[in-house]
């Protein structure tokens, strides 16, 4: 793996950010053993990464979304990385934060309803192949096919129901909670991660508080077997 730390702490400014942006863009360029310029073809994995890191299983963000900002950012991810910009990084993220308040709602709301599990449906549980849902009709479908598939996974567990819709509950209230507290060097740190693997998957960027976690983790699993790693 290619650990790039950045140069900044966690709350970076966005000329502190772009610049990392750039040192990282040319090390890959010129160092990785690739030897892949950050061209077109680069930028439009960048934002693939950087999407599927954002919405793994595709169920936040809608394809309108994601078709926008494949008009938008498709091939300009690498001219914005080498003229010190990561609006694209953010601006999306944005859109993701808004999504994720929707869908959150929603499943809330859906909590509330009944479900029969005497009929037939089906839902695909890795949806990292799928297609994003059209539109928010599509979104509360495939919404409600999850939730129904969570409650079914704990009934066949004989958890108690209300148990259960108050852990599912917690839950998504938890993960929007989260991302919406990610720092901004966080943030960066999936956007920057996305690029790196564009040139392979195990190239990853650290930021610095990775970076000395990376340390520390290192140091204790090589103490006292007689090597030194630099």
């Amino acid at each position: 793996a290619q650990a790039v730390p950045a140069v900044f702490g966690a709350q970076l400014t966005d000329l502190q950010s772009g610049r990392v942006a750039d040192i990282v863009g040319r090390i890959l360029e010129k160092h990785h053993f690739r030897q892949s310029r950050l061209d077109d073809i680069v930028s439009n994995g960048f934002l693939t990464n950087y999407l599927n890191a954002l919405d793994y299983n595709h169920m936040i963000f809608l394809q309108t979304d994601v078709d926008n900002f494949k008009a938008k950012y498709g091939t300009k991810l690498d001219e914005a990385t080498r003229s010190g910009s990561v609006a694209p990084c953010f601006q999306i993220f944005d859109v993701y934060l808004d999504r994720l308040e929707e869908r959150n709602i929603l499943v809330q709301k859906v909590l509330k309803q009944e479900f029969d599990f005497s009929e037939d449906d089906s839902f695909v549980v890795a949806r990292n192949k799928e297609p994003w849902p059209k539109d928010d009709l599509d979104a509360a479908k495939l919404w409600r096919q999850r939730i129904k598939y969570e409650l079914l996974q704990a009934r066949l567990a004989k958890e108690k129901p209300e148990e259960t819709i108050g852990l599912i509950s917690r839950r998504y209230n938890r993960l929007e909670k989260t991302m919406k507290e990610l720092e901004r060097g966080d943030i960066l740190q999936l956007y920057l991660t996305s690029l790196a693997h564009t040139y392979d998957p195990h190239s990853d960027y650290f930021n610095r508080a990775q970076l000395e976690s990376f340390r520390i983790s290192m140091n204790l699993e090589l103490f006292g077997i007689g090597a030194e790693l630099e």
